[in-house]
């Protein structure tokens, strides 16, 4: 069975913020420990 992990990016001012690099990075962890 395949799942999907989605993460929005969030922007201000034309740079994405520091929020949504640790959103990626929990949402990797999150997706390689569900296989």
């Amino acid at each position: 069975m395949t799942s999907s992990i989605l993460v929005l990016a969030e922007h201000w001012e034309g740079q994405i913020t520091e929020a949504t690099f640790e959103l990626l990075a929990l949402g990797r962890e999150l997706a390689e420990a569900t296989g």
